[in-house]
């Protein structure tokens, strides 16, 4: 008269992998959707900023390739000419952070100071002033 009834451990089982697949393809699309939005942030590069070449042959020079947390996120707003203020942990390139919109920013024909750096001890001042005068290599400023 037709088809014998399938076993129920087998309908279980189609029941179960079409569930599975399902859940795979659901998950794959989150994950491809996920890494496809993180990837500009992943392989973001100085040259996302829109700094000019000689800033970008002075970073190239110190073999910077991506920024750091708190340049990606100082540096666009910097670069709009808002205020800001930013912590993070020794090492994570903060001098950057401000050093490299600013050095793009200053007017090399204006002949008066144009920003003003304070720091806490002498050393710093010194290391903070060597970091500057390495963004600026390219550019006629004076430091």
């Amino acid at each position: 008269l037709g088809m014998s009834p399938k076993p129920k451990f087998v309908a279980k089982f189609h029941f179960l992998f079409l569930l599975f697949a399902l859940q795979f393809v659901f998950f794959g699309v989150i994950i491809y959707v996920s890494l496809k939005k993180l990837k500009g942030e992943l392989f973001m590069s100085f040259t996302t900023f829109q700094f000019s070449q000689e800033v970008l042959r002075a970073i190239e020079d110190m073999e910077y390739h991506t920024p750091t947390n708190i340049q990606k996120q100082t540096i666009p707003v910097i670069m709009e000419g808002k205020d800001v203020l930013g912590r993070s942990h020794t090492g994570t390139g903060k001098t950057a952070a401000y050093g490299l919109p600013l050095v793009e920013m200053l007017n090399p024909t204006y002949k008066m100071p144009q920003a003003l750096i304070i720091c806490p001890t002498r050393e710093l001042v010194i290391q903070v002033s060597d970091e500057l005068r390495k963004f600026s290599k390219y550019k006629v400023l004076t430091i």
